[in-house]
């Protein structure tokens, strides 16, 4: 580690093996419809911090872009998947005010 350095610029495979694995223990809740994000909303609204994620399809082609798939909120205790690339859930969150 680098003396001016908090972090390591590496790690090796033997470190990695050497640390506890780590899992997610909350409720985790999938939102592909509408049905399931109106079920998750007040759950959401009542979060005072959120942590996100999101995951995109790579595309390999220039000047190719794709959107949001899959978008990930989540605190301590729950987590929420939005599956963007479902239609009903775009049309159906582009109709609420928050």
């Amino acid at each position: 580690m680098d003396a001016h350095s908090r972090y390591a610029s590496s790690i090796t495979t033997e470190e990695i093996s050497e640390l506890p694995v780590a899992s997610f223990r909350g409720r985790t809740f999938l939102v592909d419809d509408a049905g399931m994000f109106e079920r998750v909303l007040p759950l959401l609204e009542s979060k005072s911090v959120l942590g996100f994620d999101t995951e995109t399809k790579p595309s390999f082609k220039k000047g190719k872009r794709t959107g949001v798939s899959l978008l990930q909120l989540a605190d301590a205790s729950e987590a929420f998947l939005f599956r963007l690339n479902r239609r009903s859930i775009l049309t159906y969150a582009s109709n609420i005010s928050f």
